[in-house]
């Protein structure tokens, strides 16, 4: 399972780094957009030259959030390999839900939201703040876990951890 799991980030590291270049190109049509615009307010309704400063911005937010994404990620494939009986952070795991399909999630410290198949094996990548994993983070193989989706209780069994 650890190869899998270092498969997953690769593949996680490899679509962040195309948002990345995504997130820098629209930067860069933002900046073209707000030069562009050049001078005063035509009047109080002409506030494209503000609005592409702002998405200028936001871009910017997004760039820095994406290279924070891709450190973390990157440090983990070089440090070694802990297991644990637990379930945390970088752990792989597999649940059932009640109607017995399965599914496998990593639960990574930043990004998520990234379905890889590797090994022919789907896995889906979710970020440790979301309540799917907040919900798994501390239990054990074998375990149920409750998860309140939309006022609608659900529920899985945890098959394994890695």
């Amino acid at each position: 399972m650890n190869e899998l799991k270092k498969l997953v980030v690769t593949e996680a590291i490899k679509v962040t780094r195309s948002m990345l270049a995504t997130a820098e190109e629209s930067r860069k049509n933002a900046i073209e957009e707000s030069r562009y615009h050049k001078g005063a307010m035509e009047s109080r309704y002409d506030t494209f030259k503000e609005e592409a400063q702002y998405l200028m911005t936001a871009q910017d937010v997004r760039i820095m959030e994406l290279n924070s994404t891709i450190a973390v990620l990157e440090a983990f494939l070089v440090r070694p390999h802990i297991s644990s009986v637990r379930a945390k952070i970088f752990s792989l795991v597999e649940l059932e839900d009640e109607a017995g399909n399965t599914a496998s999630y990593l639960i990574l410290p930043a990004g998520g939201g990234i379905t890889c198949t590797e090994q022919e094996k789907k896995v889906i990548t979710i970020n440790e703040s979301s309540p799917l994993a907040l919900a798994l983070i501390g239990k054990v193989e074998g375990e149920d876990v409750e998860l309140d989706v939309a006022r609608n209780v659900r529920v899985f069994s945890i098959l394994s951890i890695s």
